[in-house]
């Protein structure tokens, strides 16, 4: 099942799409055309949660009024502009001193982690051998993990293929 597939279903038994729900069916909406863009740019599992983290953690961030990010511009020209246009000169000057008095400690964002290897793609040469082919035909509906080289579950594909492949290969040599 793919992903929009199996996310419609999803959706529709959580009544996102319901007149009734959050925003009259809005977000049950969105959320599926998020689904089918990040389908688009070829995101699977483990990429796909590896993306959310980050979304996440700019969501976070982007929400947090005190970020750095934000008290930068609430100081810079612009900012300040729109301060005292919304609040007046005497609130705008109260808010500006009193968000740079704070102590501001951001809020954690998701972890770096050093970038994991790129998974290996078959040779045409590869993918004509019988030893590829048996592989295929026995982990093509499986979801997979590879820690070494991604984050998360994703159905089989060739790649998942040749790191089998190779390593029976290297059990000959």
């Amino acid at each position: 099942m793919d992903s929009h597939t199996f996310a419609q279903a999803w959706l529709e038994s959580e009544g996102l799409f319901g007149k009734d729900s959050d925003y009259g069916g809005m977000l049950g909406k969105a959320a599926l055309e998020v689904v089918d863009f990040m389908a688009k740019q070829g995101h699977t599992g483990g990429s796909m949660f590896a993306l959310m983290e980050i979304l996440k953690a700019f969501y976070d961030a982007y929400n947090d009024p005190v970020h750095p990010i934000w008290v930068s511009y609430w100081n810079s020209d612009k900012g300040k502009a729109l301060v005292y246009q919304f609040g007046g000169k005497e609130d705008g000057d109260a808010f500006l001193q009193r968000l740079n008095s704070e102590q501001h400690v951001p809020k954690p964002g998701p972890i770096a982690k050093p970038a994991l290897p790129p998974m290996p793609n078959p040779t045409p040469e590869q993918i004509e051998d019988p030893t590829f082919l048996a592989i295929w035909n026995a982990i093509k509906s499986w979801d997979v993990n590879v820690p070494e080289h991604y984050v998360g579950y994703c159905g089989a594909t060739g790649s998942h293929v040749i790191l089998i492949f190779d390593a029976l290969k290297a059990i000959d040599n």
